[in-house]
């Protein structure tokens, strides 16, 4: 069987969101309260995303140089790696965070993807960050980066689609998505519990592989 996990960067492969990591120390400090209209549909996520941004005056090269000493791996995340390598199944990253960021982040421990996200652009220091999304969105899409564009291109080529991932804009793909693993008391684990969208939950990506790996030999027991 093609077997694909689409999953999310920031929050989901590290356990802390890199854009958020940067508004605390950076940034507006009143983001949390901007992100609370998006969780309840007063603002777009794009937009919220645009004004984040344009509060970053650090240099794209020192933000990442500190994101690379200071935001951790999640736990598991090596053992899940070597699994999907050892059978042949692909991990794509897909994420409104910034290539430029995620590449070296990702390189820092030799894992080799391949990456829907979107692109850094550093302007003049009195104007902050801003970005442009790397691929075309659905009609519909009112997200920074639309996330069904990859899943749509891995079904339509017969694979099986995992998903993985924490946020509230992770919620358009995932529904979609024949399997689905949300962070424990993550904002996607919520808006599944609120349209009744089965799902596995986790902490950690040995709780993604246990799952995966249980999900395996009863498959290969229904077979004898």
């Amino acid at each position: 069987m093609k077997k694909v996990y689409l999953i999310d960067f920031d929050g989901t492969i590290t356990v802390q969101d890199t854009l958020q990591w940067l508004l605390d120390r950076y940034g507006m400090k009143n983001w949390r309260e901007i992100e609370q209209e998006v969780e309840k549909g007063l603002l777009k996520e794009k937009d919220v995303y645009t004004i984040e941004m344009k509060s970053l005056k650090i240099p794209i090269s020192e933000a990442i140089s500190e994101i690379l000493k200071e935001v951790q791996l999640r736990n598991g995340f090596f053992e899940f790696y070597e699994y999907c390598q050892r059978f042949n199944y692909q991990i794509v990253v897909v994420s409104a965070g910034f290539r430029q960021i995620i590449i070296p982040f990702l390189n820092q421990y030799n894992f080799q993807v391949k990456l829907f996200a979107n692109e850094l652009i550093e302007n003049d220091s009195d104007e902050g960050w801003s970005f442009y999304n790397s691929i075309t969105p659905l009609p519909d899409c009112e997200h920074s980066l639309c996330k069904c564009v990859p899943f749509l291109e891995y079904y339509e080529k017969g694979y099986y689609v995992t998903f993985i991932g924490d946020g509230i804009t992770d919620y358009c793909i995932a529904k979609r998505c024949e399997q689905v693993y949300a962070l424990k008391g993550s904002n996607l684990e919520k808006m599944l519990e609120k349209y009744s969208k089965k799902y596995f939950s986790f902490n950690t990506f040995l709780d993604v592989l246990n799952q995966e790996l249980k999900n395996k030999f009863s498959n290969v027991s229904e077979n004898k």
